[in-house]
C-alpha cells in the first residue's frame, strides 16, 4: 500500500502501520493467524478487513522511523531492498549450507538436519 500511486492509501498504509507500531509488543510471542478473506473487495486494500485481524508492522520497514515513512509516503520517495522470490536463490542457499555441512560432519552426526539425497539444481 506504500507504493500505491493514489496518496489517500499511501496516507492509509502509513497511519495502519504507526497504529501497529504503537500496539506491538516486543515480550509477547507472534502465533500467524491468516485473517479472513473478503472475497467481495472491490480493490486489494479491502481483501483484508483490517478491524478483524491483529496487524503487525512490516520487518522490512522496522529501521525506518515514523517521521522518515511520513515524508517517503508523501513524496513517493520509499526505497527498500528488493527482494528476490523463493526460488532460485533460496534453492542455491539450501544446497550450499548442506554442502557445507556435509564437509564439517559425517551423515550418522547431522541428525536428519538437513537431506543429502536432495536433489536440488
Amino acid at each position: 500500500m506504500l507504493f500505491d500511486d493514489r496518496d489517500h492509501i499511501r496516507e492509509l498504509a502509513l497511519r495502519r502501520i504507526v497504529k501497529a507500531r504503537e500496539a506491538e509488543s516486543s515480550t509477547k510471542r507472534r502465533i500467524f493467524e491468516p485473517p479472513n478473506i473478503n472475497f467481495s473487495a472491490r480493490d486489494y486494500t479491502e481483501i483484508i478487513v483490517w478491524h478483524e485481524c491483529q496487524v503487525t508492522p512490516p520487518l522490512v520497514l522496522r529501521h525506518i522511523s515514523d517521521e522518515d515513512l511520513q515524508v517517503m509516503a508523501k513524496d513517493k520517495s520509499l526505497e527498500i531492498v528488493d527482494f528476490s522470490c523463493h526460488i532460485q536463490s533460496v534453492k542455491r542457499c539450501v544446497k550450499l549450507v548442506t554442502e557445507a555441512s556435509q564437509s564439517v560432519t559425517d551423515g550418522t552426526s547431522r541428525d536428519g538436519l538437513t537431506e543429502p539425497s536432495c536433489n536440488l539444481e
